[in-house]
């Protein structure tokens, strides 16, 4: 009885936040149902998760339903955290390229191409050493706290770090808010 509980405890868990995060993607440039690129599912998680057949083992890709493995290394060295956003956005993969979709249409025909990240110079630098000079910011490089909204991965700074892909409230899908450079100081002294 009590095992069974615990599981229809765990389930509820994760329906909620399964369906907090598609209430976050709902009406954002992340709703791929808005450019007909779910391949006729209609369902806002699938072009990236799956309940089933993951294609990773990583317990960081929580049910990842891209292939990364067939992805082009665009920027070699970074880490998970960066993989998954650019296996859209470096342009390699048609979005649409999900499961056993085979896919056809690239990031480069969505709004122009406006969201293909195809070079880094000029931003900031993605699977670099988490390095800080404001001394008296809440994280140290290393270390990942999943309760505040910039975070490393494996000390490394990510797309991830920065960007919230399930929450687009501050706009660019970003963390926290940038008002003021808030987002920024969190790392950095000026």
């Amino acid at each position: 009885m009590k095992k069974g509980l615990f599981i229809l405890i765990a389930l509820s868990a994760v329906l909620l936040i399964a369906g907090q995060a598609a209430a976050g993607i709902s009406g954002t440039e992340h709703d791929l149902r808005s450019y007909g690129l779910v391949n006729g599912t209609g369902e806002i998680c699938i072009p990236c998760h799956t309940p089933h057949n993951a294609r990773v083992s990583n317990p960081d890709l929580p049910l990842w339903n891209r292939d990364l493995d067939s992805r082009q290394q665009v920027f070699p060295g970074i880490g998970w955290a960066s993989d998954v956003c650019l296996s859209c956005h470096d342009g390699t993969i048609a979005v649409d390229k999900f499961g056993e979709f085979p896919g056809t249409t690239n990031m480069t025909q969505i709004n122009g191409g406006r969201y293909v990240v195809d070079n880094i110079d000029g931003t900031h630098p993605i699977g670099s050493s988490a390095i800080y000079a404001n001394s008296s910011s809440p994280m140290e490089p290393g270390i990942t706290d999943s309760s505040y909204p910039v975070k490393t991965f494996d000390g490394q700074v990510e797309c991830s770090s920065c960007h919230n892909v399930h929450d687009n409230s501050y706009g660019g899908f970003l963390a926290m808010s940038n008002q003021g450079s808030a987002l920024c100081l969190t790392c950095h002294a000026l």
